[in-house]
């Protein structure tokens, strides 16, 4: 038992997660097996980790905590001129924890391959832009970048990333009109 669940080990069921708050009506949340004909025949759980020993297959283990939720909660102005503050918004949802790091990236759009994988910091093609929730800049220049939110929380996990892109553009050039020509 772990809070409010009762992790049970139940032979060819595998791993049963119970929710228990009411011990008069147990709900059943989960199960999990790894193998059809398994055989769970002992469970202990530590954090986010169950530790089934399954009698034909051995020690198994499950890693059942949620992953955290990052969102872009908006990009103002999108889109921006070059010399325009930008300003970015995100949140994260961390249903068993709390949200402890933040982590905005940025890549020109340009290069299209590189743009399309996850940031992290060992990718060149990447730039984080800043580790606060909310926060904003003038170092953008005119260009079209993706822009990437990941959150982290306090078991260590970070959310998949949530993307949009972000169009800055440059100055306009001046428009010149003759109104009138003398002498005509």
């Amino acid at each position: 038992i772990s809070g409010n669940y009762a992790y049970v080990a139940d032979w060819n069921n595998g791993l049963v997660i119970l929710d228990i708050e009411d011990p008069a009506n147990p709900t059943l949340r989960a199960s999990a097996n790894a193998y059809p004909d398994g055989s769970a025949c002992g469970v202990t759980v530590s954090g986010n980790y169950a530790y089934v020993a399954d009698y034909y297959y051995g020690l198994l283990i499950w890693d059942f905590g949620y992953t955290p939720i990052a969102v872009i909660d908006s990009i103002h102005p999108s889109p921006a001129r070059f010399d325009e503050e930008i300003t970015f918004s995100g949140s994260g949802e961390d249903y068993d924890g709390i949200i402890v790091a933040y982590e905005w990236w940025v890549c020109h759009s340009d290069n299209s391959s590189a743009c399309s994988r996850d940031a992290n910091e060992w990718d060149e093609e990447w730039r984080l832009l800043s580790d606060e929730e909310d926060f904003s800049t003038t170092d953008l220049y005119a260009d079209s970048y993706k822009i990437s939110f990941r959150v982290k929380d306090d078991s260590g996990r970070w959310s998949d990333s949530d993307s949009t892109t972000l169009i800055v553009y440059p100055n306009s050039l001046p428009i010149a009109v003759i109104d009138s020509i003398s002498p005509s």
